[in-house]
């Protein structure tokens, strides 16, 4: 069965987050009881994250490779690496570790066992930085992550298949339908001895469609050709994943969910990228 490997140093995970950077991401969205740019807000939850990996890694001597962390973001720039100084897209936690940009003080919350919210002020590394400008290149950085995960899967046969979380707010501009399709199949042709890569998609919008996380039909989806695009590209969800999905979002019974979210909020966007993030470390 597959997507059942054990995560070691012998036998890294590699993680890529695909980011959004595009002009309309300077709109607003809801987040921690106000209102933020989209940048600042997926900025704040892609550092938040990066910091989570730093600490499942150390260790008494240091840190432990358990991971392979790629962070892309794609914009009127183009398609970079948004992990300053490295000389790879791939970076290791004690990599990760050497390469902070800044430190800043920044709130937060944690549910409390009693059902109540503590807002506590933290210090926070900083690694990616909010900006956003241009138009939405998002076939070349799929095809950018193709070409760095097909040399990693090369080098890491034994190892669990990649997870892309990809994070935008619109349609690509650089790419037909048609086109994009083609780019994720394939990725989606990459393997490790443990099965495919898992691509999770994020849609962050303002519309007045409600909003669609992990859906386990096509019929769910509103009238929505953007929406039907993202499932169709999506991955469908390991056990292990599902599992989780159907705990986290009070599902009675456990389904077979597509790795999607339309119309999502930034609550959301915690949420699944939790369901993503945390799984694979449970195994």
């Amino acid at each position: 069965m597959a997507h059942q490997a054990k995560i070691s140093v012998r036998n890294p995970m590699a993680v890529v987050i695909m980011v959004d950077q595009s002009g309309s991401m300077w709109e607003t969205i809801a987040w921690r009881d106000g209102w933020k740019p989209k940048c600042i807000a997926v900025a704040e939850i892609i550092n938040n994250l990066l910091e989570e990996f730093v600490a499942r890694s150390r260790c008494e001597s240091g840190y432990k490779h358990y991971y392979d962390i790629m962070v892309v973001g794609y914009s009127g720039a183009g398609v970079q690496s948004l992990l300053a100084d490295s000389n790879s897209y791939f970076v290791s936690p004690e990599k990760l570790v050497g390469i902070v940009k800044e430190t800043q003080n920044v709130q937060r919350q944690r549910l409390m066992p009693d059902g109540k919210v503590a807002v506590t002020n933290v210090l926070q590394r900083v690694w990616v930085e909010a900006t956003a400008h241009g138009r939405t290149p998002m076939r070349a950085a799929f095809s950018r992550v193709y070409g760095e995960i097909k040399d990693w899967c090369g080098e890491h046969y034994d190892s669990f298949p990649p997870l892309i979380i990809n994070i935008s707010d619109g349609e690509a501009t650089d790419s037909t339908e048609r086109e994009l399709v083609e780019v994720v199949a394939q990725i989606k042709t990459l393997q490790t001895s443990d099965g495919e890569p898992i691509l999770m998609n994020i849609h962050l919008s303002g519309s007045s469609e409600s909003s669609i996380i992990f859906p386990e039909n096509e019929s769910e989806l509103p009238e929505d050709k953007y929406a039907h695009l993202l499932y169709s590209i999506s991955s469908k969800m390991p056990d292990c994943f599902a599992r989780e999905i159907a705990i986290h979002f009070d599902h009675p019974i456990v389904g077979e969910y597509r790795g999607m979210a339309f119309n999502a909020s930034m609550s959301d966007l915690v949420k699944f990228i939790n369901i993503g993030s945390t799984t694979v470390y449970k195994l």
